[in-house]
């Protein structure tokens, strides 16, 4: 894998990684090899764009650590590239990945764990608690990068032009946060106040709008002549399952009605 990353071959990099068993590299004894491991697997992830994935492979090297005082102590700052193993930088990293990648059903389950199993480790990284608490309300959250004082983030500061695609895809997911929450409470609502609730611009709004609605984050449809989106609650299977069975009964009623009707024309016409 550093053979392949040092030629910057990463399609043979994933390949390789794959002959890899996961459940050995978890034995006992080989943290070293682990953590070097899914260190590898980050830089292709961050090359990749594969923020959830890139997320995890933090999460991995992240809880070797922390389950291992002795091993934290004799860790280098870093490895191979110049790949970070700073405690609090893996941290910060396993989050701001999981915040910016597009939402989803695992995204939310891996940020409730972040609250509930690393409580006390996002205690003394209030910026980290923060932006997890915005991720996971149910109001609206300002879409100002700035304002949440995460400019220092490694995944913010880093070499290259992912930084800058970093910091975009965050408000990506700040913008259509907002979003999905003023989908919960609006059936109707005019373009513009969507763009003054969200917090940004009217091209933004429409831009992030239809891209939740490719996505299936939201269910709304865009009336651009008059302005206004209309906003569909998501059904559950129960009303789905009701909705169809209702269908069915009133198609076989009016095939029903329809025989009826047939046969008393026979009737009518046997009796003439």
């Amino acid at each position: 894998m550093k053979i392949m990353l040092k030629k910057k071959d990463y399609v043979r990099t994933i390949i390789v990684s794959r002959k890899i068993n996961r459940k050995n590299i978890e034995e006992a004894g080989i943290e070293d090899l682990k953590i070097l491991f899914y260190s590898y697997l980050a830089l292709y992830y961050t090359h990749e764009n594969k923020y959830f994935e890139n997320a995890l492979a933090y999460k991995a090297i992240y809880d070797t650590l922390r389950n291992n005082e002795e091993l934290k102590k004799k860790t280098p700052a870093k490895i191979d590239f110049d790949f970070s193993l700073d405690y609090k930088t893996l941290l910060e990293n396993y989050v701001m990945y999981l915040v910016i990648d597009q939402h989803s059903p695992d995204q939310v389950k891996n940020l409730i764990e972040l609250q509930t199993k690393y409580a006390d480790d996002l205690e003394q990284a209030p910026h980290l608690k923060n932006i997890v608490e915005a991720i996971l309300s149910t109001e609206l959250v300002s879409v100002d990068v700035p304002s949440y004082g995460l400019g220092n983030l490694e995944v913010f500061r880093g070499p290259g032009e992912s930084s800058e695609d970093h910091v975009k895809q965050f408000r990506r997911q700040l913008i259509q946060h907002n979003i999905r929450i003023i989908s919960k409470y609006y059936e109707r609502i005019l373009v513009n106040r969507l763009s003054q609730l969200v917090g940004v611009d009217v091209d933004s709004v429409e831009t992030e709008l239809c891209d939740a609605i490719n996505h299936k984050l939201v269910l709304a449809k865009i009336d651009r002549i008059r302005g206004v989106v209309n906003f569909k609650q998501r059904k559950n299977e129960n009303e789905v399952l009701n909705e169809w069975r209702f269908d069915i009964h009133k198609i076989l009623d009016l095939v029903d009605n329809t025989c009826n009707l047939i046969n008393r024309e026979y009737d009518v016409e046997a009796a003439k």
